[in-house]
């Protein structure tokens, strides 16, 4: 797998687990930090610091001095040098590490690269090939950020005294700085921080009446000199330090790339524009566009079938997609502002079919087809292994899977339905053939309708004869399958077979499933998962190969009392004994019948 490939699907992770956090993508695309908040910390309704909170590092909080009569707060700041760097300072003179150093503010410049070695030259006097350029360095390491803590407060680390020797405990009102993350303490305020000398100690005299109150002690000096400021544009914050410096920081600026969260689909073989959601005025706009497969240079802006353009007018910005039949990419949008500063968003891209009413709906081979909203015509999959996003769709006619295809329906939200009114199942499959019915939680619902003398998910009667089906897997979704709703055509299972047919198996995990089979007003009812019945004489029975249910609740309704909730249908022999058959395999799962009792867990 290449490392565009890793890149991609760390990123849709990340888009599924944290519904779109733009935080996280952002981590995979810059080291630049940002600030996302800063929060007033308070005793009482007393501001005594504040907590900064950034895009990509732990947050950190900054406390002022406290009241006391003797304490001293060290005062920070920064200062920058010719160079331009930023370094701490600890009252007014340069912090140093253990070795004298002065420590910096912010992280250091990662080094370039070797230069690749020549090329040799070529036979017969030609002239060798360059040799490629030197990779890029790493980028450099962040410095670290000096801690001042009481000493009361201290728990691990080496401690060191005012003058430098080490400590076996710290002094508990004395001030520490730590310049290498918490794994040694220096003193750094006086002697006598936590007390004053005692004299000592007279002998005890009568108790006296108790005296006024005394004075507060004086304020110990802030941090700042005054609160943390969001700039009036939005884009930094302000801090203004004890000793007046001012410093400016970026402010976590989000923009989203079209509209919902996940990866986001575009039409295959075609042009999509996608809109941008704007949180200010921006001068420029950068896109580029990396398929997941690709092994070129992302400034080709062309590669296996993607590309893009990206256009910015009045402060609205659009970014147009061409892609290719089939596969994924990654797209990278930066925008910039006035002052130079650059936000950056991605989100992932795949290439579906979009399904119309103009559309043909026979589909053979792989792909990713979506459809959404209203639909009157059949679907039928005659071989490979697509799949059909339901996103939003009320589908009025059946989807059949045949000729050994392996089709998988991705349900998408909360309101999608399948139905149809002829002599068909909702979803059929056909003895060569599987199914995969899933969702990427119980969240997303599907319901499907069977028609006369069929399954609602399954097989289907053709002039009293059942046709086999499929093997069927439902995971991951919450589902509603009903049989007929003809009281004298029932004849099929919610989800399994119709008639005397055979299923190939059965699968359902980690899903809820609202089910109800054949039968009302018969004397002969079809089970709710399973069996179908004999449109005949009912004296035969529906044989499959397994019903497996894992980590789901069933609410099951069966036909009448010659079938079982999971299993079978027929007289032959009575199957009435058993709500589950034997061979039914149930694990940390619940099945309720149709009162709401529970028939096991």
């Amino acid at each position: 797998m290449n490392s565009n490939t890793s890149r991609i699907e760390a990123l849709e992770q990340w888009q599924t687990e944290t519904n779109n956090n733009i935080a996280a993508l952002q981590t995979l695309l810059t080291t630049n930090d940002m600030i996302t908040s800063v929060t007033p910390v308070k005793v009482g309704d007393e501001v005594t610091g504040y907590t900064i909170s950034f895009l990509y590092s732990d947050p950190i909080t900054i406390y002022n001095g406290t009241q006391g009569e003797a304490g001293d707060t060290p005062q920070i700041g920064l200062t920058q040098d010719e160079a331009g760097d930023w370094y701490w300072t600890l009252n007014g003179e340069l912090m140093t590490d253990a070795d004298g150093n002065p420590i910096r503010a912010n992280g250091e410049d990662g080094k370039d690269g070797q230069d690749g070695a020549d090329g040799e030259d070529g036979q017969d006097g030609a002239d060798g090939s360059d040799g490629r350029p030197g990779s890029t360095g790493r980028p450099g390491t962040p410095a670290p950020t000096p801690q001042i803590k009481l000493g009361s407060a201290l728990t691990s680390g080496t401690y060191y005294g005012i003058d430098g020797t080490q400590q076996t405990a710290p002094d508990t009102g004395a001030w520490y700085l730590s310049v290498d993350n918490g794994a040694s303490w220096y003193r750094i305020s006086g002697e006598n921080a936590s007390s004053g000398s005692s004299g000592s100690t007279g002998a005890q005299g009568p108790a006296g009446p108790a005296g006024p109150q005394g004075p507060q002690g004086e304020k110990g000096d802030s941090f700042f000199a005054e609160a943390p400021e969001l700039s009036e544009d939005g884009s930094h914050y302000i801090f203004t330090l004890a000793d007046n410096t001012t410093i400016s920081v970026p402010a976590y600026q989000s923009i989203t790339i079209g509209e919902g969260t996940g990866t986001l689909t575009v039409a295959a073989n075609g042009t999509s524009n996608i809109t941008l959601t704007l949180d200010e005025d921006y001068t420029a706009i950068v896109a580029q566009i990396t398929p997941e497969d690709d092994n070129t240079a992302i400034a080709t802006r062309a590669d296996n079938g993607w590309s893009v353009e990206a256009t910015l007018n009045d402060g609205t910005a659009t970014i147009t997609v061409t892609a290719p039949a089939s596969g994924k990419a990654l797209l990278d949008v930066s925008l910039i502002r006035a002052d130079g500063s650059k936000v950056t968003a991605s989100r992932v891209l795949q290439a579906v079919n979009f399904i119309t009413t103009e559309n043909s709906t026979n589909i053979n081979g792989t792909g990713d087809y979506v459809l959404k909203g209203s639909f009157g015509s059949s679907i039928t999959i005659t071989g490979g292994s697509p799949t059909i996003y339901l996103d939003g769709a009320n589908v009025s006619a059946p989807i059949s899977i045949t000729n050994g295809a392996n089709a998988t329906i991705h349900v998408v939200g909360a309101s999608n339905h399948v139905s149809t009114s002829g002599n068909s199942s909702g979803v059929f499959v056909d003895d060569s053939s599987t199914v995969t019915i899933e969702g990427s939680g119980k969240d997303d619902a599907l319901t499907v309708q069977g028609g006369y003398g069929a399954a609602g998910i399954g097989g289907y009667s053709d002039s009293g004869d059942g046709i086999p089906c499929g093997k069927i897997i439902i995971r991951n979704v919450t589902l509603t399958a009903n049989s007929s709703n003809e009281e004298n055509g029932s004849f099929g299972a919610g989800i399994g077979a119709a008639g005397d047919a055979e299923v190939k198996s059965i699968e359902i995990s980690n899903a809820v499933v609202y089910v109800k089979g054949g039968g009302d007003g018969v004397n002969l009812g079809a089970a709710a998962i399973g069996g179908g019945i004999d449109t005949g004489s009912g004296d035969r029975q529906t044989s499959f190969d397994e019903i497996r249910i894992t980590d789901s609740e069933i609410h099951a309704t069966k036909g009448d009392s010659h079938a079982s909730y999971i299993g079978c249908a027929g007289a032959t022999p009575f199957p009435a004994n058993y709500d589950i058959i034997p061979t039914a395999v149930i694990t940390n799962s619940i099945i309720y019948n149709e009162s709401g009792a529970m028939i096991t867990q």
